[in-house]
């Protein structure tokens, strides 16, 4: 954007008070970010006397959610690691509204030994990684980072599904804190990257995600010799009393059997056909009992696989130990 479109820009949107919803159709949406920082930069320093800053941050913020929620095409970053969204020190995933921006960060970041790799986003696919984004737990996005840019909520693009009158039995599995726990840690352990401290952040997400872990409810896929099955009070699905459940087992490539879990449906259709199995619904300690004569549990195994053996078992115990 060269001083002439600023100019402009700012003739037609920061000085003025008429303009149309028309007028913001030719408007990109580097443009509209760079109106808003304009406009928060002005306020800051109170550069203008009876200025109403705040509408005008707010008209133009809602110009860009609008205009997001409709663009054809975005680019998002993912780790080239963990073939996740890369997300950032303060959580966040990184989106781009032009090829552009997110060649040249792609260019930008890997020479810092941050590895990218830019996923592009065309028509549904957009709105569709935003739900994703609800499964990942990731809840803020930084819109063309090393450009002007800006911080967004994710549900300001994509509110969460509403549950509220669903039954029990419907309501898919999910996880977010979990994913989000995972994805951050793998992330920082898979990169070469040196910083100062990093062993001990490291540690902290790896407590972080251990913690997720206790508190989650799993998908297991079984196997049913007949279809008992109930509901309960609360609506849930629920298996007759003297029904024979198989749990799937899988094998790595030694022949071991490990247990897979799931955090969610997402990650459960990467590896199964949910049409042709059933789950059922495991806490951690369940999932420990049901693997006991195992090699060990595998946590989303066709995506960031957390492999939970014996040594690793023991690590989990003791963690549990130490948070009594």
């Amino acid at each position: 954007m060269d001083n002439k479109r600023k100019d402009e820009l700012g003739s037609l949107f920061v000085f003025n008070n008429k303009y149309s919803n028309k007028e913001f159709e030719k408007v990109t949406i580097q443009e509209l970010v760079f109106l808003i920082y304009t406009i928060r930069v002005f306020k800051e320093k109170e550069i203008l006397k009876n200025y109403d800053y705040d509408t005008k941050i707010i008209t133009f913020t809602k110009v860009l959610i609008n205009k997001i929620k409709l663009t054809k095409k975005l680019y998002i970053a993912y780790d080239k690691n963990t073939k996740y969204p890369y997300l950032d020190f303060q959580g966040r995933a990184w989106i781009f509204s032009e090829k552009e921006f997110a060649d040249k960060a792609e260019e930008y970041f890997n020479k810092e030994e941050t590895f990218l790799q830019m996923k592009e986003l065309i028509n549904l696919n957009v709105m569709n990684e935003f739900g994703k984004l609800h499964y990942l737990g990731i809840e803020k996005v930084i819109i063309d980072n090393g450009q002007y840019n800006i911080e967004i909520n994710r549900n300001d693009i994509l509110p969460p599904p509403d549950y509220s009158n669903i039954p029990a039995r419907k309501i898919p599995v999910m996880n977010p804190k979990l994913q989000f726990a995972m994805i951050y840690f793998f992330q920082y352990a898979y990169s070469g990257k040196n910083y100062k401290n990093k062993a001990e952040v490291i540690r902290g997400l790896e407590a972080n995600m251990l913690e997720e872990v206790l508190r989650a409810k799993f998908l297991l896929p079984i196997k049913l010799e007949s279809d008992n099955i109930g509901i309960d009070s609360n609506g849930a699905n629920v298996v007759e009393k003297g029904s024979k459940v198989n749990f799937t087992v899988i094998k790595d490539k030694d022949s071991l059997r490990w247990l897979p879990a799931f955090t969610d449906w997402y990650e459960f259709n990467k590896a199964f056909d949910k049409s042709k199995l059933k789950s059922s619904i495991c806490s951690f300690e369940d999932i420990l009992t049901i693997s006991k004569n195992l090699e060990g549990i595998v946590i989303n195994c066709n995506g960031l696989a957390l492999k939970i053996d014996e040594n690793n078992r023991k690590v989990i115990m003791e963690f549990m130990e130490n948070k009594k």
